[in-house]
């Protein structure tokens, strides 16, 4: 139960800011895959990153569908008394978020991959992050 706990206070964290922005560099929110065209030079790796911004948007899109189901099955749950926390664990087994997770964070090293340190700290170096 832990390891599904602390993914979804994880995925709640990460979605929960302003409607789904990644300001914390995981995956591309869209202030950020807005300024890829100003900051990378490189036509070929900048069409690479637009992907991994793509693909990084598909997923929060997703995500954000399976975190809403997530919390009203929750929701639902609470008022019943004779949920335990198994009940719980398998709606959080059910609903795969520690692939999602995983997902990110591989997404997150893509897009790495793909920037320069530079073009790293222009892209992430002066976004606000919200408490």
């Amino acid at each position: 139960m832990i390891i599904s706990t602390l993914t979804v206070l994880l995925v709640g964290a990460i979605w929960g800011t302003a409607g789904g922005g990644l300001g914390i560099g995981i995956v591309p929110s869209e202030e950020v895959a807005s300024r890829i065209d100003e900051i990378v030079e490189d036509e070929d790796r900048r069409e690479r990153i637009e992907v991994v911004a793509r693909d990084g948007e598909s997923l929060r899109a997703a995500t954000n569908v399976r975190f809403g189901e997530l919390m009203e099955r929750f929701g639902e749950m609470s008022g019943d008394r004779e949920n335990d926390a198994a009940d719980f664990e398998a709606v959080v087994a059910d609903l795969d978020l520690d692939a999602r997770v995983s997902q990110m964070v591989d997404l997150r090293f893509r897009l790495k991959n793909e920037l320069t340190e530079d073009e790293w700290n222009r892209l992430f170096g002066n976004l606000e992050i919200p408490e």
